[in-house]
């Protein structure tokens, strides 16, 4: 962006931008997070089919760390904990695999 009627140097926004990306991918993060917290409990609620084998392990790993939803409650902390735990590289790593083997 031209600053002082382009008598100075051009003026980088990197730094904004980078700022901005940052904060949209916290943003994805949580959603992400929210979806699979759903996603997960809609297979807890249904009663048939069953879901498939790659379905299956993912909601074995969702439900590792959050409980279902038996009874109303806050869901920040399942939120945050799963939001957390899909940045870890051992989480990462394990959709990796799965992927690989379909």
């Amino acid at each position: 962006m031209p600053v002082a009627d382009r008598i100075e140097d051009y003026a980088s926004q990197a730094m904004g931008v980078v700022a901005k990306t940052t904060r949209l991918l916290e943003s994805l993060r949580y959603l992400v997070a929210i979806e699979l917290l759903v996603a997960a409990q809609a297979l807890d609620l249904q009663a048939s089919p069953r879901p498939g084998r790659y379905a299956t392990a993912l909601h074995d790993k969702i439900r590792a760390r959050v409980a279902p939803l038996d009874e109303d409650r806050a869901s920040a902390g399942d939120i945050s904990v799963l939001a957390d735990a899909i940045m870890q590289p051992e989480w990462l790593a394990g959709q990796a695999v799965l992927l690989e083997t379909s």
